[in-house]
């Protein structure tokens, strides 16, 4: 699934949903995958994003720790990834212009 939206003119969301499902065993091992993202003009020249990726994938193991810190075993669990980010942009002018050189 994929959803954009601009909120203004400036502002705009953007969200990517993907599911993997095994169809041998539907109620089994799924993956998902979630990207967030806020785009936002400040002025002409920066821009503003922030994205947050969320992913759950059951193959992916992590341990698990009881209270005096010995591994008792293992569970898939959600990771999470965030960016922000600040763009400059500035457009430079192609136009060439040719002199004449007089020696």
């Amino acid at each position: 699934l994929k959803f954009r939206k601009d909120i203004t003119s400036d502002i705009t969301y953007e969200t990517k949903y993907k599911m993997f499902i095994n169809y041998k065993e539907p109620f089994g091992d799924f993956d998902i995958n979630w990207e967030n993202m806020v785009v936002m003009q400040l002025t002409d020249h920066i821009n503003f994003r922030m994205m947050v990726h969320l992913i759950y994938d059951e193959d992916v193991m992590f341990p698990i720790y009881n209270e005096n810190n010995e591994k008792i075993g293992e569970e898939p669990k959600v990771q999470l990834k965030e960016l922000i980010n600040i763009g400059f942009t500035y457009k430079i002018n192609r136009q060439v212009t040719r002199t004449i050189r007089k020696d």
